[in-house]
């Protein structure tokens, strides 16, 4: 027996901070009512999450029946240590889902400007925030941010690798010095700032002033490397990086002694729970998933 809390509309309003009467309206499809798209969305979204049904919500959610996931993960053709790590995430993520029951479905830009009515849940991965909130505004099913941070964590569940964890266990191997971050670009704002907050300076692969930045941080910090291709770079400079690979991605040889290996399953297993228990509307209060 479930003994969770039945929601009520005065919760909904007190949430989105709307009054119980435009609730109300929004959940029985009051046409006639003057109520903002940005409003209706924001409630829809919040009931679809912490399941308050009514005939109304039911038509318009319709999640559970497509037995599908979709992935939307534009990053995939960006550089080629992040391209890496998405493509075995994404395979790792099937994997997990098919056990679990659900098919994949590998989205296209469409799904920014049209709801996607074949799958019950879509993970979003690497998005900037407008595209985030884009894919949300046109779908109503459970909408889960990975590799990124919206930091809307009333109406969104976000999983990404801990870099402040990171940072922590490379200081360790570091002895404590200051520390270089090498990495590919992110898309999602969010994440570019969890990057900058976990280390000392941090730099972007394709930065063309790279070898000039790293020459000159030489004598006072360690270099930290995320991805083969990044390790490879610094190692080609005649720096000896602490890498940061993914379960399953070769280190390059002359960095096998320092790496830090992160668990992609793991992060797979998570994100596949979460699909899982959000269209199932019974999933956890932590809403700010880290992974390490």
């Amino acid at each position: 027996m479930d003994d969770k809390p039945r929601l009520t509309i005065k919760d909904v309003a007190s949430a989105c901070g709307v009054s119980t009467a435009t609730v109300s309206y929004v959940l029985n499809d009051r046409a006639e009512e003057h109520i903002s798209e940005q409003t209706r969305k924001k409630i829809l979204h919040y009931v679809n999450l912490h399941g308050y049904e009514t005939s109304f919500v039911a038509r318009a959610l319709a999640s559970g029946r497509n037995h599908a996931a979709g992935v939307y993960a534009p990053c995939a053709a960006s550089a080629p240590d992040r391209a890496r790590a998405t493509f075995s995430l994404v395979a790792a993520l099937a994997g997990s889902l098919e056990t679990r029951g659900l098919r994949t479905v590998l989205l296209t830009e469409q799904c920014l400007r049209q709801r996607s009515r074949h799958v019950d849940a879509i993970v979003a991965v690497d998005l900037p925030r407008a595209d985030f909130y884009a894919v949300g505004e046109q779908n109503y099913c459970p909408l889960i941010c990975v590799d990124g941070c919206v930091d809307d964590l009333m109406l969104f569940y976000q999983v990404y690798d801990d870099f402040s964890a990171i940072a922590s266990r490379a200081r360790e191997i570091a002895g404590g010095r200051k520390l270089f971050f090498l990495h590919d670009a992110y898309a999602n704002e969010g994440i570019r700032r969890r990057v900058s907050d976990a280390f000392e300076q941090t730099c972007e692969s394709r930065d063309p002033a790279l070898a000039l930045r790293a020459r000159e941080a030489a004598g006072s910090s360690a270099f930290v490397a995320m991805g083969r291709a990044n390790c490879a770079a610094l190692l080609a400079l005649g720096l000896e990086p602490i890498s940061v690979v993914h379960e399953g991605e070769d280190v390059p040889q002359g960095a096998e002694r320092r790496a830090i290996v992160l668990p992609l399953k793991k992060k797979a297993e998570t994100v596949a729970a979460l699909v899982i228990d959000t269209i199932a509307r019974a999933s956890g209060p932590e809403h700010d998933i880290r992974v390490f």
